[in-house]
């Protein structure tokens, strides 16, 4: 493989793993407003709502380990490669 061809590879990983994250980011802002707007006393009353934040919260949780590795380990690395090359 060319040196050329090598950096494309490389560039469009990245770009597929920025959209990824990217993806992510709106999941976790939704989840995020989500849990914000049940978080009052009035609206933790309700069992629905209690529940309902529970999943939101377990959701965000299973989203955001793995985001995170993901970030520390492949993306951010490569960005830092890509552009101080």
């Amino acid at each position: 493989m060319s040196i050329q061809s090598h950096r494309e590879t490389r560039r469009k990983l990245m770009v597929t793993g920025a959209k990824g994250a990217a993806a992510q980011h709106v999941a976790g802002r939704m989840l995020t407003k989500q849990i914000s707007s049940l978080s009052d006393p009035a609206a933790l009353s309700n069992d629905r709502n209690r529940r309902t934040i529970a999943d939101a919260v377990h959701s965000f949780a299973r989203m955001y380990e793995p985001h995170a590795a993901r970030e520390d380990t492949v993306l951010f690395p490569a960005l830092a490669n890509a552009v101080s090359s």
